[in-house]
């Protein structure tokens, strides 16, 4: 299963929505958020939570 960086997909969404546009992250293209998605994806295993 594919897991993706989130701190760096959050920063890169933030910025994405600030040039000078008024547009929301909802209101992103589906092609902004596929590149901003594979930027951002790993292909690490997800290791669970021995607590």
């Amino acid at each position: 299963m594919a897991t993706h960086n989130l701190g760096g997909l959050h920063a890169d969404v933030h910025h994405a929505t600030m040039c000078g546009q008024s547009v929301t992250p909802e209101q992103l293209d589906t092609r902004t958020w596929e590149c901003l998605l594979g930027k951002h994806r790993t292909d690490e295993p997800i290791e669970p939570l021995k607590l």
